[in-house]
């Protein structure tokens, strides 16, 4: 492949990762005439987030809790929301940062520092243009499922663990992905530099404050090296880096008590030949839950064969990287302990709130299984086997573009609640009961008040409680008046009737016909 081949594999890899992120968060018009803000995919949920963090999060110190009120923001990665929000200080808002301003510098930073990384490990022309190929459109062989199942690969790309092409559907991970490049870029210089051990700690401190996992993962990656390596004063950098971010970011002494992971082994990884959806296995589902003398026979080599299943379909055609464990160098052979690092965390462990969330490790075994799976293709020569490898990228590929690129968005806040919720955004501070309990922080992200309680997904992953709280909503009981100054409706309007007999003033301040505000007094 030529410096004209990468060139043009950087081109397309820019209109699809910018495709996944620059629509959302802007407004549009649909063919009935109604008008408002509009996002795709993971971004209904997790983009409106991360807005409602820059929007309320830090008006006060240390960071708040946007949908939970009175809660301090711990056991959460704030880095990136942290530039946002003072970047929506000086006119520059938290949609256009989020959406188009931060995705655009990522893809910078991306070819950049990937750049530096391939100079630095493989210089063949052939190996930068495989590796962005791989960074940019690796995929797993989730289509098939699709095939199998429906006649075409429509939805294939949502149906396993989230690949390269959605990578912004993450922008926090994707972030820490350049932040891989060169911390690889400073384990394979020959000599150490006077500040490599410093600037190891920082890229890890980095990483943990845009993401647990990525920064776990370039932990353990920095410390197996520095094993191998014996170089044991790195390894004290590197957890002071870790540490550090540790207590800034997650506050684990102010957070949840309860531990945020426990051990099951392969509880990710059986889903895969138990659901009809995927790669059904009947007879494998069958024997996880054998019983009798041999059933423990039966169980290992049910665990065997999911996990193989398991990392065929999701690693895809990056599993060629593997044979380069027979020549593998230093640096290699801890780019491979790291991999097993990642895996293992994913598959023999769950995480509280949502027990699959531990997936997340699984996302950097990929990128750094790109790394030698680029090394081994880059030996190919015959353009057909070329052709075919690429052909296998591209269905998910496609499905991303067709998801993504649709008229139909997954969420949309239209025009006339945004008017409530800025008239909201006016008023002095106080805390808002938005009803009914939304499943998403779209108020505090618009209005920038905190709210009662909302998004419970959020709440359950930093270990916030939030039963009590839902059970007095669901009960309608006036208790709750005493601690919010504005009640915000949206849907039905006759949810009010149901607070009107709490012994309050309710002072409607503003409506239309898709949303009520009311002060509480």
């Amino acid at each position: 492949m030529s410096k004209w081949v990468a060139r043009l594999l950087i081109g397309l890899a820019f209109v699809m990762q910018m495709l996944v992120v620059i629509p959302s968060g802007s407004r549009y018009c649909n063919t009935n005439g109604s008008c408002g803000d509009y996002y795709w995919g993971a971004h209904e949920h997790d983009g409106i987030w991360h807005l409602a963090l820059a929007k309320t999060a830090f008006q006060k110190w240390p960071p708040q809790m946007p949908t939970y009120a009175k809660e301090n923001l711990t056991g959460y990665n704030w880095l990136l929301d942290y530039p946002i929000y003072i970047l929506s200080k000086v006119g520059i808002d938290a949609k256009i940062s989020y959406f188009k301003i931060f995705p655009l510098i990522w893809f910078g930073l991306m070819i950049w520092s990937w750049s530096k990384f391939a100079k630095a490990y493989n210089q063949e022309e052939r190996y930068f243009s495989w590796l962005i190929l791989l960074l940019f459109f690796g995929n797993s062989f989730s289509f098939i499922f699709s095939l199998l199942n429906n006649g075409n690969w429509d939805g294939g790309s949502g149906l396993l663990a989230m690949q390269s092409p959605q990578m912004l559907t993450n922008i926090q991970f994707a972030y820490t992905i350049p932040l891989i490049a060169l911390t690889g870029v400073v384990l394979l210089r020959a000599k150490n530099r006077k500040w490599d051990d410093l600037i190891l700690a920082t890229l890890i401190f980095i990483g943990m404050g845009l993401k647990f996992y990525g920064g776990s993962i370039l932990l353990a990656w920095v410390i197996i090296h520095s094993l191998l390596n014996k170089n044991w004063i790195r390894v004290g950098y590197s957890v002071v880096g870790f540490v550090a971010a540790t207590l800034l970011f997650y506050q684990p002494s102010a957070g949840s008590s309860s531990a945020i992971f426990a051990f099951k082994p392969l509880a990710t990884v059986f889903p895969i030949v138990e659901e009809k959806a995927l790669f059904y296995l009947a007879k494998i589902a069958e024997m996880r839950y054998a019983v009798g003398e041999w059933a423990w026979i039966k169980e290992i080599f049910a665990g065997l064969v999911a996990l193989v299943v398991f990392a065929v379909f999701n690693f895809g055609i990056r599993l060629v990287g593997i044979s380069e464990i027979k020549r593998a160098n230093l640096f290699e052979k801890s780019i491979f302990l790291t991999i097993a690092v990642a895996v293992g965390a994913n598959v023999l462990l769950v995480q509280r709130g949502e027990w699959w969330n531990t997936v997340q490790f699984l996302y950097y075994a990929f990128i750094l299984l790109s790394i030698l799976a680029a090394k081994y293709l880059t030996k190919i020569r015959s353009i057909l086997l070329t052709v075919i490898i690429a052909l296998l990228l591209m269905p998910n590929a496609v499905d991303t573009v067709r998801i993504f690129g649709s008229r139909n968005p997954s969420t949309v806040i239209y025009d006339s609640e945004i008017e409530i919720l800025h008239t909201l955004e006016k008023q002095p501070d106080g805390v808002v009961l938005a009803l009914p309990l939304k499943e998403s922080a779209y108020v505090s992200a618009y209005s920038g008040k905190v709210v009662y309680l909302s998004d419970k997904v959020q709440a359950r992953l930093v270990g916030i409680d939030y039963i009590e709280r839902e059970a007095l909503i669901s009960g309608l009981d006036c208790r709750i008046m005493s601690d919010v100054s504005y009640v915000y409706l949206s849907g039905d309007k006759g949810q009010i009737d149901n607070w009107l007999r709490c012994p309050k003033v309710f002072d409607r301040i503003a409506g239309n016909e898709m949303a009520e505000l009311y002060r509480v007094r």
